[in-house]
């Protein structure tokens, strides 16, 4: 009848379009079902502006048959109709059937009408914001009757074909009708849906975030997700979330990715799970394409130093799969954006990916109003300190622990003074000691070697037996038995100064060190650098007179 239609007049015609509808109500199952797959040649046999009066009835009448066979074939159809027809007169006719459709309890017209859902939405966009409101208004509780039957049978299939067309809600729908409607359903299917329908649902998301006109709502999406997915218990949230980034990074602009989603994308490459680091991997190309520089070269520094990490890993499969993607990263094409943009057939310079991801940050801003124009620097400013001071109190905790380490043990604290200078520290009798440096030490046994080979020593500057002496600018420190230091004395006037001490090696001894015959061991005081110089002056002073 199509190829006849150019050639028949009206008269002719018209019998031939009764004879179409006597079939259409045929009582044969099969009549009807051929009658209703191919309703859109006909349509298009006699035009667009025929159908309110020759066959909108008629179609109602299919949508509506008593055998499923029959409506999946008209469901199936569905999307050619709305093409022929028009969004015009497909907003106004074809409206109720979509219901119908929607609404229907059969799995197989469910299916048949789900799977062409994103593109028979699309033929319902006409009018002015209003009109389209009212009009997708009318859909949603359809469209969420439809994914509660999807959901009651376990019907994965159904499942996805439903989140695909999730990710073209934000073009008919508004940001508080996908938040409090369609977001729900997303968090539910990655959390509970097979591996397929968490995909889909993570890229239905991404879309709801991006596209989300309220600067609050993206804010508080993107926390959840990081919140339930990438720090969650499960290693299969984790997982969910390494999608969710993939995804992400395809539909926004780096910006709005590394503004809450990149530093825990690069915390899943150090996951204890070796499954989830391994599925991370993969991520790596998507993260180094978002990355700018010179702002992201701390970024970039530690990217690859965990991909180095997952090279070396231990378990054999993580390295392998790092490996692998390092190697595919060199010589594989650059196809990290979408296809409806760029075509993945052919590389892309990194000027045309700069552009295109520039020409996604505008958009993401330009979808916002005034209003949630200033909303959004506000969050960006609170995100911005919030990173200055997790960084400050990750420094701080960074050093206090280097210090902690470092004074953990004795054989350490050497390493620390040399680090923050000198410290303060009791000996046993608690007396402060004062040792110098090495390289005071060194220049005390230079002057010492220089002053014993050109004069000899005067008796009343040499050290008793079980002392020693070393001289610098006038002072001499006293070394007490078994090379203890004691503290710093001047031997001109006999008061003592006490110096800053160190936890250093005890000072050079000019003199083979050898028990006192003076010091009692018996006596407490005797250790006192005091004592030990009262009886010593004796002691020379003795000498003097017997010589």
């Amino acid at each position: 009848m199509c190829k006849m239609v150019f050639d028949l007049t009206d008269d002719e015609f018209q019998p031939l379009m009764e004879a179409y509808k006597t079939y259409a109500r045929h009582s044969s199952e099969e009549v009807r079902k051929l009658c209703a797959s191919n309703f859109p040649a006909v349509l298009k046999a006699i035009g667009a502006r025929k159908y309110a009066l020759s066959l909108h009835v008629l179609y109602q009448q299919l949508v509506q048959d008593a055998s499923s066979s029959v409506r999946a074939a008209c469901a199936t159809s569905f999307n050619e109709v709305a093409k022929l027809l028009g969004k015009k007169r497909t907003s106004s006719y074809l409206k109720d059937p979509l219901v119908l459709l929607l609404e229907d309890s059969s799995h197989d017209v469910l299916k048949s009408i789900l799977e062409d859902l994103h593109l028979i939405l699309g033929h319902f966009a006409v009018g002015t914001p209003q009109q389209k409101a009212a009009t997708f208004g009318g859909l949603m509780p359809s469209l969420l009757l439809a994914e509660k039957s999807a959901s009651t049978g376990r019907q994965w299939r159904l499942q996805l074909c439903l989140l695909r067309a999730f990710a073209e809600m934000p073009e008919y729908f508004t940001s508080d009708q996908i938040f409090e409607n369609f977001v729900p359903i997303c968090f539910c299917y990655m959390t509970d849906g097979v591996m397929p329908v968490k995909a889909a649902a993570t890229m239905a998301l991404a879309n709801f975030i991006r596209n989300n006109r309220k600067a609050s709502q993206r804010y508080e999406l993107s926390t959840r997700v990081v919140k339930e997915y990438a720090h969650g218990r499960s290693y299969w949230s984790r997982m969910v979330f390494i999608e969710f980034c993939e995804n992400m990074l395809k539909v926004s602009s780096s910006r709005m990715f590394k503004d809450v989603f990149l530093d825990p994308a690069i915390s899943s490459l150090q996951d204890p799970v070796p499954s989830v680091r391994m599925r991370a991997c993969l991520l790596l190309p998507h993260l180094k394409h978002a990355i700018k520089l010179p702002e992201d070269v701390g970024v970039l520094e530690k990217i690859n130093h965990l991909t180095t990490q997952r090279l070396n890993d231990n378990v054999k499969e993580v390295s392998a799969a790092a490996q692998r993607v390092a190697d595919g990263f060199k010589h594989s094409l650059r196809n990290a954006y979408n296809d409806r943009e760029v075509a993945s057939d052919h590389a892309i310079s990194q000027e045309e990916i700069e552009r295109i991801d520039k020409q996604r940050e505008d958009e993401e801003w330009n979808i916002l109003s005034k209003e949630e124009q200033d909303e959004k620097k506000k969050i960006d400013d609170m995100l911005q300190r919030l990173k200055l001071e997790a960084a400050s109190k990750k420094g701080s905790i960074a050093s206090a622990n280097t210090i902690q380490s470092l004074s953990s043990s004795p054989q350490d604290s050497g390493r620390l003074s040399k680090s923050i200078g000198s410290v303060r520290t009791s000996v046993s009798n608690g007396s402060r000691i004062s040792i110098s440096s090495a390289s005071s030490r060194a220049g005390s046994m230079d002057t010492a070697r220089k002053v014993s080979s050109s004069s000899p020593v005067p008796s009343s500057q040499i050290a008793p037996p079980g002392l020693s002496t070393k001289r610098s600018s006038g002072q001499s420190s006293m070394v007490t038995p078994g090379g203890k230091a004691g503290t710093r004395v001047s031997l001109g006037s006999g008061n003592q100064t006490a110096g800053s001490a160190r936890p250093a090696s005890p000072a050079v001894n000019l003199r083979p060190q050898t028990p006192s015959p003076i010091q009692d061991a018996s006596d407490p005081s005797a250790s006192s650098p005091s004592v030990i110089l009262r009886k010593n002056s004796k002691t020379i002073a003795s000498r003097r007179t017997s010589s």
